[in-house]
């Protein structure tokens, strides 16, 4: 590993160290809200350092994808980096408005930022209509109108290709069903 790398992880884990306390328990509340009362899930979720960087780096590309770096963009003006569309009902963290788009207007790019990436953390942990089991071309499809363009810059700005799924990008290991025996405390009592 290059110093630069190490470096880079360090400062991360600094970060991660301050507000890695709030993340680790948000995603404990999302890992248990999946579990469903018939059968026990074990998802194995953490809030490590390469979790973040990549969920930073796919936020990234999808950013670059929506223009957001293009100065005086739709995007960049809203300081909306995933180009978020409003929810009916839902009101983002620094959210000030919405545009004739329909698109959320972020306080700054900060909260914008913060937006985004909970939103890749939401797709890793399967929330919503996402799934760390669908592929770059299948999100594409859920976010933008152009999916196909979409997939395919994202996935460029990733170095891989759409058809890759989250859990691979993420290194997220499949979710471990366990059916509980009806029969495994008879005669404990």
């Amino acid at each position: 590993m290059s110093l630069y790398h190490s470096i880079r992880r360090w400062t991360i884990f600094l970060v991660i160290g301050v507000i890695g306390t709030s993340t680790l328990f948000a995603q404990t509340r999302i890992v248990n809200s999946v579990i469903r009362p018939t059968q026990t899930t074990v998802p194995v979720m953490s809030a490590t350092c390469s979790d973040v960087c990549e969920y930073r780096q796919f936020s990234w590309a999808i950013a670059k994808q929506e223009g957001f770096f293009v100065k005086g963009s739709l995007p960049n003006r809203n300081h909306n980096p995933g180009d978020i569309k409003f929810v009916t009902g839902y009101r983002f963290d620094g959210q000030i408005g919405i545009d004739k788009h329909g698109h959320v207007i972020f306080r700054n790019d900060n909260k914008g930022w913060a937006a985004l990436q909970n939103q890749v953390r939401l797709m890793c942990s399967s929330q919503g209509r996402y799934s760390a089991d669908m592929t770059i071309q299948q999100i594409g499809r859920h976010y933008a109108n152009d999916w196909k363009r979409w997939s395919a810059n994202v996935a460029r700005n990733m170095k891989c290709d759409p058809r890759t799924t989250l859990a691979q990008l993420f290194g997220i290991p499949p979710v471990v069903s366990i059916q509980p025996d009806p029969h495994a405390l008879e005669g404990i009592i």
